[in-house]
């Protein structure tokens, strides 16, 4: 706990103490919008009202997309999201359930999967729950067509979508899979832990030699002798039409996915904000995203290539722009504190700190990966204003100021 003057900022909270944040805000925007400078003229205590004034950022995990501007995301907390001509519509279902695939042949017609084995068919409008037969988490999901679908997950899960309703395979593994990809119907791939690859030619399920035992989070090719996996320590695997090859990352954290547009370099992606190029056979390494995770990749088959990850985050890149389509604040607010009747003010991860501005929130602190909030205070309202509030985060972050350190 620092002590920086008459404020205090707390420090890393525990992690349920995020689920509260949106009540905590409505809690806080009513005590500010019921204040007055008069005593209440009658007794009681009124009936509440809820609403929301601030919608929290989930962690997304998978993205799959119409084109670069229209793409559905699956993100944690049971959350599915569609970016459509510059406007976000987002549906949530089991909170403590979180989605973790998507995929789709065209605007009325994608799938998403989830833990628990969760699966919504999404017909343009509505989504609409299925059974899948499992209840397995179902952590991949790709198909061919609308009638020929495939999704893997837990102990070696792995069924098939006829358009109409789920079956089960025997995978012939037991190991968790994680991703699952073809080059097309009758040449399919599926990857999961301790190195397991297991591969489809049309008739029959069989397993590969991946030569490791790291997890294998990815799978995705170009064509049927130029496929990728990645995975655990920062391993990558190539297959060549004929055995699974390691080639050296450089890196040591962990991969989720790897893809690539049609004539560029493939890339892959992971912890850290890790991001992957190969050039002339050689993995080349830059850290985007200030270092915050990524976890799904997919490409317009054109020019760009989308990113998801951590928080909200949401990048399109091409091979001459990279622009963030979408960077949430919101995924850990842990306090609020309400300095009078306008001011407001919630903190949470990643140095975030709002101020509540009457019909919205302002984001009035820096990005900082190693500063976490859990609650703020003040002494009276005249201890909290916009240039205060600056200048007590700048001191306590890089050394004494004009409240200390």
């Amino acid at each position: 706990m620092r002590n920086t003057g008459r404020k205090w900022l707390i420090g890393t909270p525990p992690a349920w103490a995020g689920v509260f944040a949106v009540l905590l805000l409505a809690v806080a925007m009513l005590v500010a919008v019921g204040c007055s400078d008069d005593d209440p003229t009658s007794p009681g205590i009124p009936d509440p009202e809820w609403s929301q004034v601030l919608a929290p950022e989930y962690t997304h995990r998978a993205v799959w997309g119409v084109s670069s501007s229209h793409f559905f995301v699956a993100s944690e907390k049971g959350a599915i999201s569609r970016y459509q001509d510059g406007e976000w519509t987002r549906w949530q279902f089991r909170y403590f359930e979180n989605m973790r695939g998507i995929w789709g042949t065209g605007p009325d017609q994608v799938v998403a999967v989830g833990e628990n084995g969760n699966c919504y068919l999404f017909d343009g409008t509505d989504w609409t729950p299925v059974y899948s037969g499992t209840n397995q988490d179902l952590l991949g999901v790709w198909g061919t067509s609308w009638d020929n679908i495939y999704a893997v997950g837990g102990a070696g899960t792995l069924i098939h979508f006829d358009g109409t309703q789920w079956s089960d395979i025997d995978s012939g593994v037991t190991s968790l899979l994680y991703s699952v990809w073809g080059s097309g119907p009758s040449d399919i791939f599926a990857v999961g832990r301790e190195g397991t690859i297991i591969h489809f030619d049309g008739d029959a399920w069989l397993p590969m030699a991946s030569g490791t035992t790291q997890a294998l989070d990815c799978v995705w090719g170009l064509m049927e002798n130029d496929v990728y996996a990645v995975g655990a320590l920062g391993t990558i695997l190539h297959f060549d039409g004929q055995d699974w090859v390691s080639e050296d990352s450089g890196i040591s954290d962990r991969l989720w996915a790897v893809r690539g547009l049609p004539g560029e370099h493939p890339v892959a992606l992971g912890a850290r904000g890790g991001f992957l190029t190969r050039r002339d056979g050689s993995w080349e390494h830059e850290q985007l995203a200030q270092g915050q995770d990524l976890y799904g990749l997919w490409d317009n088959g054109d020019s760009a290539l989308l990113i998801v990850g951590y928080n909200g985050l949401v990048m399109s890149m091409t091979p001459n722009t990279r622009q963030i389509l979408n960077q949430g604040r919101t995924h850990w607010l842990t306090g609020v504190w309400a300095a009078d009747c306008r001011r407001v003010y919630a903190v949470g991860k990643h140095g975030t700190i709002l101020q509540s501005s009457g019909d919205g929130w302002v984001d009035i602190a820096p990005h900082l990966d190693d500063a976490h909030y859990s609650a703020i205070w003040g002494a009276g309202p005249d201890d909290f204003s916009l240039r205060e509030t600056m200048a007590l985060f700048s001191a306590s972050k890089w050394g004494t100021g004009p409240f200390g350190v």
